[in-house]
């Protein structure tokens, strides 16, 4: 049997599981902040290279909320040292950043882990009703 950790993830995958080569990279999704995975996923819907400001809109239109630059940037600086995105200068007074190969695959083992865990319905044709319970996805091959 393989060992979980506290948030419930397979750190240790063996034969017996259901793991895939994207396993490194559901970790990695995981050591990440929300807000880390969601300056990735903003990168990744702008299209083009976005610059910090870009960045910044996109994630509080998301949040409704104002972030502020003491949050946004040593995050984008913390997500450069960790390769998972690439930093580059626009101009003078502006960078933009770019998704590396390595955080593309981090961002879509992500979402593949969301993916996965989708309350499904009984039928593909059928949506649950609002009262009906739907069975939680199966984690990795069972429990």
């Amino acid at each position: 049997m393989s060992e979980s950790n506290e948030q419930g993830y397979n750190a240790n995958p063996t034969d017996d599981d259901a793991s895939t080569a994207s396993e490194p990279h559901r970790i990695e999704y995981f050591d990440l902040t929300a807000f880390q995975r969601d300056i990735l996923a903003a990168i990744a819907a702008h299209e083009g290279v976005p610059y910090g400001l870009a960045i910044k809109r996109r994630i509080e239109a998301w949040y409704v909320a104002e972030i502020n630059h003491g949050r946004l940037y040593p995050n984008l600086d913390e997500l450069v040292e960790q390769g998972l995105i690439r930093k580059s200068e626009i101009d003078k007074r502006t960078n933009g950043y770019e998704l590396t190969e390595r955080g593309a695959d981090v961002l879509t083992a992500g979402a593949d882990l969301l993916d996965e865990v989708r309350p499904q319905p009984r039928h593909a044709t059928e949506r649950p009703t609002k009262d009906e319970p739907v069975a939680p996805a199966q984690f990795g091959g069972g429990v």
